[in-house]
């Protein structure tokens, strides 16, 4: 397990080979350049905000851009997920929630 995959099980997300390990519906999303690019980038900023906290602070800039991220994959994610079977909705969900938590954790907002 590298330092990564340790840092996102510590936040009680899953890992595997370095990256978050996203559900199937947000992995099967249409327009996957730009999905992908958006997960990318949460993953991106996740670690950066783990490593300010580390050091002792967190720029509210980073966790901004992350929240900012993670809602325009929800709306791309809303956008289709008609087209998946329920379970996958009810995991996607619930674990975009729990990436709204941990940025919480990392950085809580003002106005939650």
């Amino acid at each position: 397990m590298n330092h990564v995959e340790h840092t996102y099980d510590l936040l009680g997300l899953g890992s595997r080979d370095g990256r978050l390990s996203w559900p199937l519906g947000l992995r099967v999303l249409p327009n996957t350049g730009v999905v992908d690019t958006q997960q990318r980038q949460i993953e991106a900023l996740i670690q950066l905000a783990t490593t300010q906290a580390a050091l002792g602070a967190v720029d509210p800039r980073v966790t901004e851009l992350a929240r900012d991220t993670v809602g325009q994959l929800r709306h791309q994610f809303a956008e289709s997920e008609v087209n998946l079977a329920e379970p996958r909705r009810v995991e996607s969900r619930r674990f975009l929630k729990k990436l709204d938590k941990v940025l919480d954790q990392l950085h809580p907002t003002a106005n939650p």
